[in-house]
């Protein structure tokens, strides 16, 4: 199975490099596509991550694993991540996902989903894109991504 810190860094480098998503982040600056890594000694809180996400800022997150076993070599890893957004002020929400849902990255000539992000991985598969209110009644979306492996790796 591959790391899921370099699975989210991929990702999340994937996404500063999608030319007109600074137009939506705070500043225009791609360090607020921020990766969400579990690791000591910082407390493991998601949502209180989402939840103090400000406006232009992007958390790319790891969500889940599936291990699906379907006979002779045939073992993958499919993998979950979720990007939250909220756009900068006088921005829409909604360009801002479709920006980083149809990206092309810089020296690409293809949508990022539809590339091999990394060598053990198949095309990413968007899964979803939702809209969800937090308590203090402001909006963000999330977009669910699935990154399989080629095998168990």
């Amino acid at each position: 199975m591959l790391h899921i810190t370099l699975m989210t860094n991929t990702l999340v480098n994937t996404f500063r490099a999608i030319p007109e998503m600074p137009t939506y982040l705070a500043n225009g600056d791609v360090q607020n596509i921020i990766p969400y890594i579990d690791a000591a000694p910082t407390p493991n809180h998601l949502l209180g991550k989402v939840y103090g996400l400000k406006s232009g800022q992007v958390l790319v997150a790891f969500e889940g694993t599936e291990f699906n076993e379907g006979g002779e070599d045939m073992s993958e890893f499919s993998h979950r991540f979720i990007a939250y957004l909220r756009s900068a002020p006088d921005t829409s929400l909604q360009d801002m996902s479709m920006a980083l849902i149809n990206g092309i990255p810089t020296g690409s000539n293809l949508r990022w989903r539809l590339m091999c992000l990394l060598p053990e991985l198949y095309t990413a598969n968007l899964l979803r894109v939702f809209r969800e209110t937090d308590s203090q009644m402001i909006d963000y979306f999330g977009i669910e991504v699935e990154l399989k492996e080629k095998g168990d790796a």
